[in-house]
Parts: structure tokens; C-alpha cells; sequence
């Protein structure tokens, strides 16, 4: 396991924009890599994940004893070839920037991890040496390995490399040269967020080529395994289950998480150790949703940047009231910073904007920093924080006029003294960022003010009859909330004949074993197009469901291996609305995404057009389909669709794919018309690309479903190629593929013409991980 710190002399360097590029080279190296931020940072750890796909987590001496720092470090990556931790601000700076505690070069000292600066050197020439020099003498562990020239052209680079490397005993690495289109904007909290960047792939993907071209990164992974350590386990005590024990495994409280554009401050461990605790994480936008998550027991407003979109904020009145009546209830409530501010009766930002109206009073912009640091928090009666002192930091340019003094707050790096936070038994309000770790009863604390919450206001539990889609045939491609309803369902109905025999019932055991076989009802749903059969069939399953419901059970209806949810499900919905049952969808993964992602293919090219064909419908219809046509479940249809394609070869140049039972253990995977009778079983997939380009001027361009009885409900839509109901991301808030939208009859569409995700294979454990962290359709 390698890891590299890139720091620099000071801030502004380019050290994250250099960060990102080296993330996204290892990655298109299919290097496993992780990655990690020095300080309370927030938003370059963002950046870090939209490149990898992965949590990235902040590294903090301020925060974090020196033990708990090293296993946090090695847990988190030892499951990874190479870690990346960027620095913050200048390499010695640390708290107030006086100390070495909480300073970069602290971190690399603690991990005895090899430094290479950054080192902006635009107007610069000889005077580059002494500067050099100045860091290399201060560094008394030699952990300083090499330089990055950053904002000089190649030319220019080569000579300040032959007179570093011929004074000094440094080697410089490489160069980057100064362009605009490769740097990240600013605003007054630091970097703008990545979904704010217009194009970010390919600023990113274009930053990595050019680190590729002039930075010499084989040299730099030599590096970075020059030295290996075993660390101590002393995190483990901050974050496993101290006083909550879970029963069974399952989650014994719902927190509602506020993540949107506003509202996205959120530290990775944090968020882990009420996970690890037993608390469900249940997102919501505040921006956009209408009302909470269903059955919360708590609700978390993070911090972010609320100020740039107070008008929407202030005119989602349901969102609002259903916030202002749960707290009024007595709902365990934490905000911080940004969170703070939406609690107020108004924010002030050029306009004013009515907030939540929970706390009486206002806050304000002033247009500087109005407090920035590492401080320590103690509550003047304990609640949350049971008469510990916490560690937080501050970094805010509003100002609220209230005179809120449940806390007394110390700024860490010259003693000042104020009081502010606003504390009650069931809320915790302030400007300050708490760092969970290192305060285990605010932690144990909050939970418990949940869980009391819950015996006192839910008499009954979650009562809703799920239809779950496992996806193509594999547990790791089951969404994690998919997951959490099997694992508390009381009834499991999978639609079989022989429950042991089912890919659904096998998969679920496998990954839950002790689920008792007891709670599972096989029910056979024939092939058939006899409407009498089909309707006994479905009485049946609907009475299962429905005394299920009644005796106040959570039924899950888990199917396999196709495209949404079974259709045989749409029946039994239709049945439970008509008697108010309440019935939640969670889609699957799709299984044509996931055997593109096994064969390694895109689905499509930009605008280039997808037509899903399900074995039910006449294929010889669709022969003069251009584009990619994907036959599902084609199985029974197998031979005939192979002289239709064996027909099709004579006058049309295609390459023809073909996976049956993917993901399962008896997959199998082939290519060549010739070959596709080589598969087995109902669950086949073929794929057919047309290998000459085309242009139909009659095309819509979009995605043709042929599956989807509402066919074609987006037509006339311009330029689009969306997967729609069956992209997994598609029903998310936010999504890797930045998509654009449109109005279409009052609402709004997401428009993925140029999106990337899922049709491409080296995205799909991307989009599992990201799913994973989400849990939102």
C-alpha cells in the first residue's frame, strides 16, 4: 500500500487542482486509489470523490490523537493500492498558523508519509531556490521528497528543474503550465462545488492528460511505497458501537440527513459512526423535497452554502412546516453552520428570506470573515454533550443577531472567549463543525435522544408492502436500501414455483443468512396469457400481502434479473391503492446496464440511440432498428433471434453480444451471431451494435423503450438519450452524469443527452458506491 502527500508552500498554489489530476491519471491506470484531505475541509474531499468514486476523509491533528489518526489512516486504506492525501494550506501551517498541530507536515510526520510540494513558480526564476531551500532546511524529518512546478510552461519547467535538481538535493517531478481552463473557481468559503463546474469530467480528464504528459508519475509511485507501518487499532474505541448495542443488525433509529445543493458539509466519519450505531441515514432536500422522510426519529442540517439559494429555500413552505412541526415535537434536532442559519426567522443576503422561524432572529452577511478556526465548545448545561469539552471549527461570513449563550466557545489559537449556540434537551444549533470521533457522547447522546423519540411517537412501525428489484443476479448490485427493507421485512414473497431453487431467495440468503427461511412465501405467477389463471395467481399473492399488512407486517415483494420492478408487481399495486395499502418502489439495477458493465461496452454514444426489446415483444420487427438493440430475457426466442441476426449479417455490419445469468454463478458470456445458442437459460441478454454510422433524420434521438407500455411518453423531446425509469441514478437529487433539464407541461426533465453513467463499464463501481451512500429514489 503506497501513499503521497501533495502539499504546498502556501494556499492558492494549484496543490487540489494537481490533487484531482493525479486522482483521475491513477485512475484511468485502473489503480486502486484512495484519497484523503489535511484539515476541516469539506469540499475538496467532494472533488476527490466525484473522481474515484470513493468517501474521501479528512485527516486532522487537531481533531485527532496521534494513535487514532494512524488507525483511522490504515483502516481506510488498507483495502487500497495507492492513498493520496493533499494538504492544506502552506505545509507548516497548522492552528492559527502558528502551531505544527493540525498542520500538514503534522500528518506526514504522524504517518511518515513522503511530501511533494506544489510550488506556483509563475514570475519566478532563481528566486525559486532559496524558497526551496528554506522548506527543505525547517523539514527535520526528511520528509520533504520532491517538487511540482505548477503555472510555467514545459520549456520554461526544464530549466528550473536543471537548476533545482543541480543546487539542491531535491528532485522535481514534473511541471504543469498555466491555464485557465484547467483551474477551479473560487467564491468566499474556498473552491466552488463540483456539480456547480460546468464540464467537470472533462476539465478533470484534460488536467490528467496533461499530468500524464509532463509529470512523471511511475517516479511518483515508486515513491510513495517507500516506507510500509502496522498501525495501532486506538480508532477502533472512537467508532464502534459503545453504548447502543444493535439487535439483530438492525437500524434501531432513522435520521433524516438535509443533502442538496444547500445543505452537503458533511464529515465521512462523522455520518459512519451513527451508521455504525445503528441509525439509518435517510436523505432529504430541503431545497426540493415537500415534506421529511417517512418515520424519522431525527433530522441533521448540515452545513453548505444555503445563502445561494434562500429564495428557493424560503418559498418550500411544506418543507418548512413539516420541519417546524417535528422540532415543535420535541424530534432530536443538529445544525450546524449553514444548518443554524436556515433554523432563523430570516437570512439576510442582499434580500431578505424568511428561514424555518424556529429560532426568533436573523442572520446576516458581513462580508468577511466573521469567525475562521479551530475552537472548543462547552456547553453551559450539559445536553448533548455531557459536560465534555468538544473540538470544532468555525468558518462562516454570516452573523446571527440572536444572542444565543447555550455554549461557551474558545478560539483555540489566541484564547478568545464568546458564547453562542443555541441548546435544548432534543436541539443542538451553532456555527461550529463538530468532528465526531473525538466526542463519542455527543454521538451516544444524540442517539439515545432519537430512540427515546421513537418509543414516544411511533406506537406502530414502518408498515408498507416494498416491491424490490434485486437487479441482475448479484447481492452487490442490490442498492443498500433495497437492502435494508429485506433485512427488516417480516414477509419475503419471491414470485417462484420452488423457493430453493430461486436466484432471488438464494441471493438474499447469501447475504443474509440468518433471515429465517419461515418469513419467505414462493408464489408461482405461470407464463401465460390465460387472463383466469393470471388473475387467481394474483388474488392469491394479493391476500398474502394484504393479511400481512393488516397483522401490521412489512412485506417486500424481491424479483431478479429484470429491467424495474417484476411486472406482475403493477398488479399488485394497482390492488393495494385501491385499498389505501401504501406500496414503495425500490428499483433494481437495471440488467442491461450491468451486463454492459460485465461485457465492458458502452450502451451508447452521445446521441447515438438505444432500443430495449423485451422477449414478449415481435422481433422481427425491430430488425430495422439502427443504433444498439438490446434483446431482454430472450431465452425463448434465443434461436429465432439468431437467424434473424445470422440474415441480418449479409447486408449489415453489427457485433452481436450475448449474457446469460449475468452476474450469477453459471454466467455465461459470448460474442458472434454463431455463438449465441450457446446460452442458457431465460435470463439472456443480446446486445447489437451497428459498427457503420448512420443518420435518421426521423430518429427522436432518445432512448426507444419497448418495454414500457407508455412508449413513447418523452417523444419529441429534443436531442435527448436518457435511460429514464431505468437508469439507477435517474430518481436521485444529484447524479454523476450532469444532466441539464427542461420544462415539459409544468415540470421539470432531466435532459442526460452526454451522459456518461451507467452505459460505461469502468463507471459502474462508481455508481454502486455512490447508490450505496444515497439511499434516495
Amino acid at each position: 500500500m503506497g501513499k503521497l502527500m501533495i502539499a504546498a508552500i502556501k494556499s492558492g498554489s494549484g496543490k487540489t487542482m494537481i490533487t484531482c489530476g493525479l486522482l483521475k491519471a491513477l485512475k484511468n491506470r485502473e489503480i486502486n486509489v484512495v484519497s484523503y484531505k489535511c484539515g476541516p475541509d469539506y469540499i475538496d474531499p467532494m472533488f476527490h470523490r466525484k473522481i474515484i468514486g470513493v468517501p474521501s476523509r479528512n485527516v486532522d491533528t487537531f481533531f485527532l490523537e496521534e494513535n487514532q489518526l494512524k488507525t483511522l489512516f490504515q483502516e481506510t486504506s488498507n483495502v487500497y493500492d495507492e492513498s493520496i492525501i493533499e494538504g492544506v494550506m502552506g505545509l507548516y501551517d497548522g492552528v492559527g498558523g502558528q502551531q505544527e498541530q493540525g498542520s500538514s507536515y503534522h500528518v506526514a510526520k504522524i504517518l511518515n508519509c513522503p511530501i511533494i510540494l506544489v510550488i506556483d513558480v509563475g514570475g519566478m526564476g532563481r528566486s525559486i531556490l532559496p524558497l526551496i531551500y528554506g522548506f527543505l532546511k525547517y523539514d527535520i524529518n526528511k520528509l520533504i521528497k520532491g517538487v511540482i512546478l505548477n503555472r510555467v510552461s514545459e520549456t520554461y519547467g526544464k530549466t528550473l528543474k536543471k537548476m533545482i535538481e543541480e543546487e539542491l538535493d531535491i528532485k522535481v517531478y514534473g511541471t504543469l503550465k498555466k491555464d485557465i481552463s484547467l483551474s477551479f473557481e473560487s467564491r468566499h468559503l474556498g473552491l466552488v462545488m463540483p456539480n456547480e463546474i460546468d464540464d467537470l469530467n472533462k476539465k478533470i480528464s484534460k488536467l490528467a492528460v496533461e499530468i500524464e504528459k509532463t509529470v512523471d508519475i511511475d517516479s511518483l509511485l515508486k515513491l510513495s511505497n517507500f516506507d510500509k507501518q502496522n498501525y495501532n487499532q486506538d480508532y477502533n474505541k472512537v467508532n464502534k458501537k459503545n453504548n447502543v448495542e444493535l439487535e439483530n443488525e438492525k437500524e434501531i433509529c432513522r435520521l433524516a440527513v438535509a443533502r442538496d445543493e444547500a445543505f452537503c458539509f458533511y464529515y465521512e466519519e462523522n455520518l459512519e459512526m451513527l451508521k455504525n450505531r445503528g441509525v439509518q441515514l435517510v436523505e432529504f432536500s430541503p431545497i426540493r423535497d415537500k415534506k421529511l422522510p417517512d418515520n424519522i426519529d431525527g433530522i441533521l442540517l448540515g452545513g453548505g452554502y444555503p445563502e445561494l439559494y434562500l429564495e428557493q429555500l424560503s418559498k418550500n413552505y411544506a418543507i418548512k412546516k413539516d420541519i417546524k412541526e417535528k422540532v415543535q415535537n420535541n424530534i432530536p434536532l443538529v445544525a450546524e453552520c449553514g444548518g443554524y442559519m436556515y433554523l432563523h426567522d430570516f437570512v439576510e443576503y442582499e434580500n431578505s428570506y424568511e428561514m424555518l422561524g424556529i429560532l426568533s432572529g436573523k442572520c446576516v452577511y458581513r462580508n468577511k470573515l466573521v469567525n475562521f478556526g479551530y475552537v472548543e465548545v462547552k456547553e453551559n448545561t450539559s445536553s448533548f454533550l455531557s459536560n465534555k469539552t468538544a473540538k470544532a471549527h468555525e468558518f462562516h461570513y454570516f452573523e446571527s443577531l440572536r444572542e444565543d449563550c447555550s455554549c461557551s466557545v474558545k478560539k483555540v489559537s489566541n484564547d478568545k472567549k464568546w458564547n453562542g449556540c443555541y441548546v435544548t434537551d432534543n436541539i443542538w444549533a451553532g456555527f461550529p463543525h463538530l468532528y465526531y470521533p473525538q466526542i463519542v457522547n455527543f454521538v451516544d447522546n444524540f442517539v439515545e435522544k432519537m430512540i427515546n423519540y421513537k418509543k414516544n411517537n411511533h406506537s406502530t412501525k414502518s408498515n408498507y408492502v416494498y416491491g424490490i428489484g434485486v437487479g441482475p443476479g448479484n447481492i452487490n448490485k442490490l442498492t443498500s436500501e433495497a437492502k435494508e427493507v429485506i433485512r427488516d421485512a417480516d414477509r419475503i414473497i419471491i414470485p417462484t414455483k420452488e423457493l430453493e431453487s430461486s436466484y432471488a431467495y438464494n441471493i438474499i440468503k447469501k447475504e443474509f443468512p440468518k433471515i429465517d427461511k419461515d418469513i419467505f412465501v414462493a408464489i408461482d405467477f405461470p407464463m401465460t396469457k390465460n387472463k383466469e389463471i393470471l388473475e387467481k395467481a394474483h388474488n392469491y399473492c394479493y391476500k398474502v400481502i394484504k393479511d400481512a399488512y393488516n397483522m401490521n407486517k412489512k412485506v417486500a415483494f424481491v424479483t431478479i434479473g429484470d429491467v424495474c420492478i417484476y411486472s406482475t408487481f403493477n398488479y399488485i399495486s394497482a390492488k393495494c391503492d385501491s385499498d389505501n395499502i401504501p406500496v414503495k418502489l425500490i428499483n433494481g439495477i437495471p440488467s442491461f446496464c450491468a451486463v454492459a458493465a460485465e461485457l465492458g461496452i458502452p450502451l451508447a454514444d452521445k446521441s447515438e440511440q438505444i432500443h430495449i426489446i423485451p422477449a414478449s415483444y415481435e422481433i422481427e420487427t425491430t430488425k430495422n432498428l439502427r443504433g444498439t438493440r438490446v434483446y431482454m430475457k430472450s431465452g425463448s426466442k434465443l434461436l429465432k433471434l439468431q437467424e434473424m441476426l445470422k440474415d441480418e449479417k449479409r447486408y449489415r455490419k453489427t457485433v452481436i453480444y450475448g449474457v446469460s445469468n449475468c452476474g450469477l454463478d453459471n454466467q455465461k458470456v459470448v460474442m458472434g451471431v454463431e455463438n449465441l445458442d450457446k446460452l442458457e437459460g431465460y435470463l439472456t441478454t443480446v446486445i447489437v451494435k451497428d459498427l457503420e454510422p448512420f443518420e435518421d433524420k426521423s430518429s427522436s434521438s432518445f432512448f426507444t423503450n419497448y418495454a414500457c407500455k407508455y412508449y413513447p411518453c418523452h417523444k419529441n423531446i429534443k436531442n435527448l438519450n436518457c435511460l429514464f425509469c431505468y437508469c439507477p441514478m435517474y430518481f436521485l437529487d444529484e447524479c454523476l452524469g450532469h444532466p441539464t433539464y427542461i420544462e415539459k407541461e409544468g415540470k421539470k426533465i432531466k435532459v442526460c443527452t452526454n451522459c456518461v453513467f451507467p452505459h460505461k463499464h469502468e463507471n459502474y463501481d462508481i455508481i454502486m458506491k455512490y447508490l450505496a451512500s444515497k439511499c434516495r429514489r
